[in-house]
């Protein structure tokens, strides 16, 4: 299972909290980019 192996062998590694920090970031950007907080448009996610 994947995924019980990435909680075990990961979730005490502290560069693991600095990658999920990272992704969070992203996420959140990609987010505010995608929908405009005032105007409520939609916008085109182009990748960096």
């Amino acid at each position: 299972m994947p995924e019980a192996e990435g909680n075990s062998s990961v979730a005490g590694d502290p560069e693991h909290g600095q990658l999920r920090a990272a992704v969070q970031r992203c996420h959140q950007r990609i987010w505010e980019r995608f929908v405009h907080p005032e105007l409520g448009i939609i916008y085109d996610y182009v990748g960096p």
